[in-house]
């Protein structure tokens, strides 16, 4: 996880050099993003408490990055069940276009925003302490998960789905599409499964957002956060009846 944000950082500081902070950011956040959501949210949340003068620019490149989770999403679950992806699908669509169009209109007020090129540039790819302090951040909502999972049990698809999804989504819906295929849940409560892991990575996200960034970034991040949530929790009930 420090390598991963460390990487982070270090695109991030090459798009800018390459393309300005205003362009090269916004797209370093969603390519980073098919690494990991909420690494890019902690790399990108350092840089804005770092550097001031970029803060939407680094709210624009952690709101996409949710993008690029919704469509990695969508690659684990063709690959492990294409049947649970075809129920999933519309609603994964739905929150990648919901958080798509946030992510649009930071970058849009990125843009307007006059913003100094020049500090960040002296300063060096990454910083490894704070990496390091949000490797430990994360570390600790892997300790709370795995006490979780002792205290209630990793039996029930939902507590699993749950306590994967604080570390990484992906884990998550991995998992259930893989008890899913081997018939140890139904359908319901694959998609409901699926919905807390995403309901749980994303807490881990706001902790990590205010822990890195401050609480200027991560409010300025929930919006994004709120579209993803939003757009695929009540399309999976919305849609769900209309599915056989």
């Amino acid at each position: 996880m420090v390598v991963l944000v460390m990487a982070v950082n270090a695109l991030g500081y090459v798009a800018q050099r390459m393309l300005g902070a205003r362009s090269g950011l916004p797209l370093s956040g969603f390519a980073s993003g098919f690494v990991s959501s909420t690494a890019t949210i902690g790399g990108m949340g350092q840089r804005a408490a770092a550097h001031p003068e970029q803060q939407s620019s680094c709210v624009a490149a952690a709101a996409l990055s949710n993008v690029a989770t919704m469509a990695q999403m969508a690659l684990v679950l063709a690959a492990l069940s294409p049947t649970l992806l075809s129920h999933l699908l519309v609603p994964l669509i739905a929150a990648g276009i919901a958080t798509a169009l946030v992510g649009g209109l930071s970058t849009f007020r990125a843009w307007r925003e006059p913003q100094s090129e020049a500090p960040g540039l002296r300063g060096r790819p990454f910083e490894p302490k704070q990496a390091l302090l949000f490797a430990a951040l994360v570390t600790g909502i892997l300790l709370f998960s795995a006490i979780l999972g002792s205290t209630f049990g990793s039996g029930g698809v939902l507590v699993a789905a749950g306590i994967a999804g604080f570390a990484d989504v992906h884990a998550a819906a991995a998992s259930v599409a893989q008890m899913f295929s081997a018939n140890q849940v139904g359908i319901d409560q694959a998609e409901w499964a699926v919905v807390l892991g995403i309901v749980c990575n994303t807490a881990s996200k706001v902790l990590v957002a205010f822990a890195t960034g401050g609480r200027r970034f991560a409010w300025q991040l929930m919006p994004s956060l709120v579209a993803l949530l939003a757009g695929f929790t009540l399309t999976v009930w919305l849609w769900q009846p209309a599915l056989p």
